[in-house]
């Protein structure tokens, strides 16, 4: 039995003649666009530019030949990468007014913004603008993918945000493991192999939370304990203060009584009481309170240095230990 080649070949697709007819024909595939946009067979010029917005401007399932565009050119050369970019980037700006907004700094960012938009067609019952914003969101994705620093379970979180995908209100919530089976269920083996990239992805996420809420854990208790360490010695060093106060007052004390034992001697005229105050004023103002001034400011520092505060008394211990016996032997 003799078959007919001709009616078992399939007519090889038509390669695109410009960005114009690439747009709309679906037919069309972007890897021939490329490699002629490469050669300069198809000439990135101002006219070309214009005739594929024009395009875009016509058709609600030109965002989506933009995205697979945008996916197929990212390793054309840099003249051609840069005007499909800039091209893309005009696609999103026609629907999405906050995208050019200088507010949006980061990808993720501008994937939002798209998401926010898209909302609403994905939502409502128009089939061709939920065409076109899965198109945009396509278009974001893309961009998103260019960014090295991007968690790739945040961009899955935003796309998801603009199909109304969002945390249940309980931990019982079956509605997100419902929707993951009837994925499942529908897809081929190697996209389940990358849904199991994304649930490993989420596995590290949450462990790494975990293991960060350890280490706050860990970080609190040692905080807490230096904390309470603080305490105690605050409160060894105010016992302290107070130890040294009641010093002080009695060496008050002891000097109103050398003075007036002092004022008793002059009464007998076994001294001169002018020569012994005028000692004693010098005493004080020169060896004394300078440095028991010292000591009282050591306590008062922050936190407070007992070890020099005592030094200060003991300088000031010794120098009144030398009058006394000064006086006991006069």
């Amino acid at each position: 039995m003799i078959q007919n080649d001709a009616s078992e070949t399939k007519a090889a697709p038509e390669r695109p003649r410009s960005l114009e007819h690439f747009i709309r024909d679906p037919s069309t595939k972007s890897g021939a666009l490329i490699e002629d946009l490469r050669k300069g067979v198809i000439p990135l010029s101002a006219q070309e530019i214009d005739r594929a917005r024009e395009a875009i401007r016509d058709s609600n399932f030109a965002a989506l030949r933009i995205a697979e565009l945008l996916r197929a050119s990212k390793r054309a050369p840099n003249s051609v990468r840069v005007a499909i970019v800039d091209l893309a980037d005009w696609t999103i700006k026609q629907d999405v007014a906050d995208w050019g907004s200088g507010d949006l700094i980061t990808p993720i960012e501008k994937l939002a913004a798209v998401a926010d938009w898209a909302r609403g067609p994905l939502s409502g019952k128009d089939k061709v603008q939920k065409i076109k914003a899965e198109g945009l969101l396509a278009i974001a994705v893309s961009f998103c993918g260019d960014d090295r620093r991007l968690e790739p379970l945040r961009t899955i979180e935003v796309v998801g945000s603009a199909y109304g995908v969002k945390a249940g209100e309980s931990e019982t919530d079956q509605r997100p493991s419902r929707a993951v089976l009837k994925l499942i269920e529908r897809s081929k083996p190697r996209q389940i192999a990358t849904l199991a990239s994304v649930a490993l992805l989420q596995q590290g996420a949450l462990a790494r939370a975990h293991a960060d809420a350890d280490r706050a854990v860990l970080r609190a208790a040692h905080l807490e304990g230096r904390l309470a360490k603080s305490a105690t010695e605050v409160e060894r060093l105010q016992e302290e203060i107070a130890t040294q106060t009641l010093k002080i007052d009695a060496y008050e004390q002891r000097v109103v009584e050398l003075e007036q034992k002092l004022v008793n001697v002059e009464r007998n005229g076994a001294h001169d009481l002018n020569e012994i105050k005028s000692r004693y004023r010098r005493i004080f103002n020169s060896d004394i309170l300078p440095v028991a001034k010292d000591a009282l400011s050591s306590l008062e520092l922050i936190p407070p240095q007992p070890d020099f505060a005592t030094d200060y008394l003991a300088i000031v211990i010794d120098k009144i230990g030398k009058e006394l016996q000064w006086l006991n032997a006069s």
